[in-house]
């Protein structure tokens, strides 16, 4: 990571870390706290972590974003993104409590991963659906894992209502039905990004000649994962598959995410027919 990018990194920790300070505070006390704190700390963790992927994409030669240290600033930027619009729009206060966190480990890990350094680009990157591939992709990614978040807050609230245990972290989550609602509709717009993605991705493989792209171990994780959300989807229409069992399968879901995100692309090397390249260009994937 360049010394540019690095000071937006570490401006976007500060903002993620005292908004999440400012979440604790809140569910702690148990009191519907103002959102515009949060919400003002997290606009600006995102934008500076947009000015630093510019800044990263601006010097170097790839924007490939398979290094450890890509995909964890790409997918922190994303579940930021999401943050902001679920507090905008549904005041979900509680959910940073476990987003922000998350954000930071992220973003401190990104610091910390390899990154190879610039490759000169390849085809697949000058492939004009290539940047809206990775783009939708990691877009899916981030309202998945933002269901998850919700659907934990929702176990939660549902254990301790259960228990009767009305103390301040109870009053510091919103209700059930206001949970379940907001995780399924962040489950309704990752799985149209993350559709768009598998559509791109399958055409982009199929123009550059990978063989069996459909039966690589990331490939196959994806379209599971798919299929859980579509399944998710399916069974909350009919009524047959909401409240608890619903927020689980969220996790399950999530579980195949995390498991997508870090299996090696299929497109990145391919024994049989490689790539045609516009130079060489080395394995950024430790």
């Amino acid at each position: 990571m360049n010394p540019g990018s690095l000071s937006f990194v570490i401006a976007a920790i500060v903002a993620y870390a005292i908004a999440a300070l400012l979440s604790f505070i809140s569910v702690g006390r148990g009191k519907t706290a103002a959102t515009w704190p949060q919400l003002t700390l997290a606009i600006a963790a995102v934008l500076s972590q947009t000015v630093g992927l510019g800044v990263h994409c601006a010097t170097s030669t790839t924007h490939y974003f398979t290094s450890p240290m890509e995909i964890l600033w790409l997918l922190s930027w994303s579940v930021g993104i999401n943050y902001v619009l679920i507090l905008a729009a549904w005041r979900i206060v509680g959910l940073g409590v476990l987003v922000l966190p998350l954000n930071v480990a992220l973003l401190a890990a990104s610091i910390f991963s390899r990154y190879p350094g610039p490759a000169p680009f390849g085809a697949l990157d000058l492939h004009p659906f290539y940047p809206p591939h990775v783009l939708l992709a990691f877009l899916g990614y981030g309202f998945f894992l933002s269901a998850c978040a919700i659907s934990i807050l929702y176990l939660r609230a549902e254990r301790l209502l259960k228990h009767k245990l009305f103390g301040a972290v109870f009053h510091g989550i919103p209700s059930l039905e206001r949970l379940e609602r907001t995780a399924g509709r962040c489950v309704l717009a990752g799985f149209g990004f993350f559709t768009l993605a598998l559509v791109l991705g399958g055409y982009l493989a199929h123009a550059h000649g990978v063989s069996s792209w459909f039966l690589h171990p990331k490939m196959l994780a994806a379209e599971i994962t798919w299929l859980v959300f579509l399944t998710l989807i399916v069974g909350r229409a009919t009524g047959r598959l909401i409240g608890r069992l619903a927020a689980q399968s969220v996790l399950v879901g999530a579980g195949l995410v995390a498991l997508t995100i870090v299996l090696g692309h299929p497109l990145e090397v391919d024994e049989d027919h490689e790539t045609p390249p516009t130079g060489t260009r080395e394995q950024l994937r430790p």
